[in-house]
């Protein structure tokens, strides 16, 4: 669902471009940005410093930019991927489409004809490759819900699972929690945030569930992560415990149905979230949050085990 989309440096330097493009980044449009190459901010802050020296952007503008780009870092992600210095930018992000390819590359000009490459004076926003879907059905399988947080999942390093009804001896639940983790072990960094937010039973017994989860998910958790589960309780005054997330410290997805597998051919739409009710969830779904209740005894911890030579 969501798209990696490689900038050229100079085109956010164009006040003009920038006003027109950079608003439409983040999980919630369905487009991020790669750091490509990984020093990309420090060459826009240059290409902006070199503007205002000339005269070709004001102090005010240029501002705004680095503000904006420094200040929403998760619309950004890193790109890994090799950069030789021998060749330009644009060569550089073509020579990647062969391996590992950008959903599409925005660049000041499109020299060679590029297929994979838009220049910026001809990108049309409403066709693709720029125009992706916020809002999917998939079906209500592992597989597939895991896999609409994929380019997340290749990046982050904090997961929570929003769920209600998440209930560890239900393999349809621990389906899903188990294939999340398998896609993110697929990349470099290691997972410092892995949490479980679901609903307090009325017969709440802390040490059933310790060993509940204990038993179903520490072979499952990477080693050195520790999965925290945190058992809300609802707040009379305070929303409802309802809404399926899956959050990141990028962005989040929104599951109608809820993190769970369902019968064969059962479907379930997938929402990608806005920044700012994904934003809330983090605030809602914290330490700290105050939408709902919890007590300490409500919050158990589980070490992982998985051997950190299979990730």
């Amino acid at each position: 669902m969501i798209k990696e989309f490689a900038i050229e440096p100079c085109v956010l330097t164009d006040w003009r471009n920038f006003q027109s493009l950079f608003d439409d980044f983040g999980v919630g449009k369905g487009r991020l940005i790669s750091r490509y190459p990984k020093d990309w901010t420090k060459e826009v802050d240059r290409l902006l410093a070199k503007g205002e020296a000339s005269g070709l952007i004001g102090p005010v503008k240029a501002k705004t930019i680095r503000e904006k780009i420094f200040g929403q870092k998760h619309k950004l992600i890193p790109a890994r991927r090799d950069y030789p210095s021998n060749k330009t930018w644009l060569e550089n992000a073509e020579s990647c489409q062969s391996s590992r390819p950008f959903h599409a590359i925005i660049a000041e000009e499109n020299p060679r004809k590029h297929q994979n490459v838009i220049g910026v004076d001809d990108l049309d926003k409403g066709t693709n490759p720029y125009h992706v879907q916020t809002q999917i059905e998939v079906k209500r399988s592992a597989g597939c819900l895991a896999s609409c947080a994929k380019l997340l999942l290749n990046v982050c390093e904090e997961i929570k699972f929003i769920d209600p009804h998440f209930d560890p001896n239900e393999r349809r639940f621990r389906n899903t929690f188990c294939e999340t983790l398998r896609l993110h072990s697929l990349a470099p960094q290691g997972l410092k945030v892995c949490e479980i937010h679901t609903k307090r039973p009325a017969e709440f017994r802390r040490e059933i569930q310790l060993h509940h989860f204990r038993s179903r998910f520490e072979a499952d958790v990477p080693s050195g992560t520790t999965l925290r589960v945190f058992f809300w309780q609802q707040n009379p005054k305070g929303k409802k415990l309802h809404p399926r997330f899956l959050l990141t410290e990028f962005g989040g997805l929104q599951f109608d149905y809820g993190l769970d597998e369902g019968d064969e051919g059962d479907k379930t739409i997938v929402t990608l979230m806005e920044e700012e009710l994904w934003r809330q969830a983090r605030e809602d779904y914290s330490d700290s949050g105050s939408a709902f209740e919890i007590d300490t005894d409500g919050i158990i911890e589980v070490a992982g085990r998985r051997p950190k030579q299979q990730l």
